[in-house]
């Protein structure tokens, strides 16, 4: 992870980067943080690599559950940028 850390330090937009720190993230436990990295790279491109910043969100809501709060809040991020 820190190796993703310091590709982000140069280049906070490298697309790859952020996914791989989210699904890092995520294996690491941390859902909220890896949703944010994931959110990041759809920001910038929403059809990057065939969606699969989204495709994996979907993942990790699914993971969650549509009650918990970590899909609610995730999913009103995710709309903010759909739908902006």
């Amino acid at each position: 992870m820190e190796n993703l850390l310091e590709i982000l330090q140069k280049d906070p937009k490298n697309l790859q980067a952020n996914f791989d720190l989210g699904i890092a993230l995520y294996g690491n436990g941390e859902a909220e943080a890896a949703i944010d990295r994931l959110i990041e790279v759809i920001r910038e491109n929403r059809d990057w690599r065939d969606g699969e910043a989204r495709q994996q969100l979907l993942k990790i809501f699914e993971a969650h559950g549509p009650t918990d709060p970590i899909t609610i809040s995730g999913r009103r991020k995710l709309s903010s940028i759909l739908f902006s």
